[in-house]
């Protein structure tokens, strides 16, 4: 995964090649869980193929460039999010906020926000990008092994 200096506002966040770093750091997080979760063809995709993002300068392009969409879309943005706060987590940043900024404890008394938090951490085990203590894992790719 290449770098370069510059807000995905004037552009992309990920553009198929380069990882914009012009943003915040669990941002930056967040885009490499997607980087590893991506098959070979969505990493050449500008923004993964998810579509345009939060920053997404050329919002347009974005959405002509869109591969993975409806269920299949909202399960990979639940487990980028949810790696993205771990690796967090493991490098010694304040995941706390991520994950309150990112409403993993909306509605908290629930039962559905607790089951989809453990559907979630369950999938990211099953791919074997977080282990069984929940730390992330060093993964190339999880495309081909299980289904997200």
């Amino acid at each position: 995964m290449r770098i370069a200096p510059g807000s995905p506002t004037r552009g992309f966040g990920w553009d198929g090649r380069i990882l914009r770093t012009g943003t915040e750091a669990y941002v930056l997080l967040h885009e490499i869980a997607h980087w590893q979760m991506a098959d070979a063809r969505r990493r050449r995709a500008v923004e993964f193929g998810l579509g345009p993002g939060p920053e997404t300068g050329h919002r347009a392009a974005a959405e002509r460039a869109t591969l993975l969409t409806g269920l299949a879309r909202e399960r990979e943005e639940a487990m980028a999010s949810l790696l993205g706060i771990l690796w967090e987590a493991a490098l010694g940043q304040p995941a706390l906020a991520s994950f309150l900024d990112q409403n993993w404890l909306e509605g908290a008394g629930r039962p559905g926000t607790a089951a989809h938090f453990e559907a979630t951490l369950t999938r990211l085990m099953r791919a074997g990008l977080v282990n069984r203590a929940g730390r992330p894992l060093w993964s190339r790719s999880i495309t081909g092994r299980t289904a997200l």
